[in-house]
């Protein structure tokens, strides 16, 4: 079978966080992850997903909009 568009690239490094009413402290954690990782990856090698464990705060939300390129 053929791709009808590109196959899509392998992620080499995949970072999860388990997160919970966690909007206060993903920030500096998620910039601290981007610091970290500047220059060692191209972009489409790595990832960061958020898992969201049924927060009450406005955790999923915040990253959607501060963070739009980690997955929720």
């Amino acid at each position: 079978m053929k791709f009808m568009n590109k196959p899509p690239k392998e992620v080499e490094l995949s970072i999860i966080i388990v997160s919970y009413n966690s909007q206060k402290e993903l920030p500096t954690c998620l910039d601290s992850i981007y610091k970290f990782n500047a220059g060692k990856f191209k972009n489409d090698q790595w990832e960061i997903v958020v898992v969201d464990n049924n927060s009450s705060d406005k955790t999923i939300d915040f990253v959607k909009k501060d963070f739009p390129s980690v997955k929720v």
